[in-house]
Formats: structure tokens, sequence, C-alpha cells
């Protein structure tokens, strides 16, 4: 158990919460839709951490921190979509773009929660800490999630250059928000975190 650290990301996830119901409630701005499925996917896999570390049977804890990939899975995914709006590359969604997107991120899920028949995802390094390391599906599941945010921030990194977009001021901060949870989930899966 670790309190402080449950109640920082359920205050995190709160904080994710209300940009969610925001930017629903704005759902006929360009953008609006992605951004709450992304604050959405941040809001589950924030809570769903804090669980994970208020319960103290392993069981529980395995169950939460494999809940969280909920969460892991939907945010680049939709995050990608919203800065692919936001930088003008694309006005609206269609049906097909949704299901080529959703496919990876369900079959993740899929593979994660089925692993013990296959050890696909976890490749028998499963623990009650975060999911750092793991199988091959895992790998593919961290390429293509840093793939559609490294997209995504280079789309944005564009509108910063460019004083007359719409979204330039929003890009920016949109970014740095972007970049540092980058930052501290690289720093962990190459292992050099204290």
């Amino acid at each position: 158990m670790n309190i402080p650290y449950a109640i920082a990301l359920a205050l995190s996830g709160f904080m994710s919460s209300v940009v969610t119901v925001i930017s629903w409630r704005r759902r006929s701005i360009n953008g609006a839709v992605s951004l709450a499925v992304a604050m959405a996917g941040l809001t589950l896999w924030a809570v769903t951490y804090s669980i994970r570390w208020l319960v103290r049977s392993t069981a529980h804890q395995i169950f939460w921190l494999d809940a969280t990939y909920i969460g892991v899975c939907t945010a680049p995914t939709a995050y990608f979509v919203f800065s692919m709006q936001i930088a003008n590359q694309i006005k609206k969604i269609t049906r097909r773009q949704v299901l080529l997107l959703s496919i990876e991120p369900i079959l993740t899920l899929l593979i994660l929660w089925t692993d013990q028949y296959h050890g696909l995802f976890y490749a028998g390094k499963q623990t009650t800490g975060a999911i750092l390391s793991g199988g091959v599906w895992f790998w593919i599941n961290a390429v293509y999630s840093y793939l559609l945010l490294f997209i995504a921030a280079f789309l944005l990194f564009k509108c910063v250059f460019q004083p007359s977009h719409i979204y330039h001021y929003q890009a920016v901060t949109i970014l740095i928000g972007l970049l540092l949870p980058w930052v501290g989930t690289t720093i962990g899966i190459l292992g050099i975190s204290p």
C-alpha cells in the first residue's frame, strides 16, 4: 500500500475527468470529442492505478494493474486523433478510421487479459509493480503507442512554429503536457529511473 501515491493518482484522475466533462460539453468543436476520449482514458489509467496502490492482495493488485491498460490503450490513439484535428490534418474522423486505429488497442487488451495462456504480453515477467517490460506484444504496443504520440507531437510542434495557426498557443501547452509524461515513461521503460 502506498496511500500518498494513490492520492496523487486519484487527484490526477479527478483533474482528467474534469477536462473530460468540459471537452464533452463542447463536443461540437473540432477536436473536443477526441480530447474527451483521451482524457477519459487518462482518467481510467490514473484511477485504476490509484486503486492498485490501495489494495493489499497480490491478485487484486495484478487485476487493477491490468485494468490500467484500458486507459493506456485508449489515450495515445485518441490523443493522436486530437492532434490530427488540431493541426487541421483531418476535420472529422470517419468510422473506418476509428475502426482501423482501434485494432491494435483492442488486440492489446485481449492479449493482456489472456496472457496466462500464451505469454505474449508479460512473457513470465508479470509483477504487481509498474509494467515496464514484457513479451513481444508488450513491445508492439509500446512502439505503436509511442509512434502515435511521436506523430502527434510532430503535428503539434508544427503548429507551434506557425504563429498564424489558430491553435498556436494551445499547441504549445498541449505539447508540453504530452512531453512531460512521455519523458517519465521513457525513463521508466529504459530502467534509468531512480
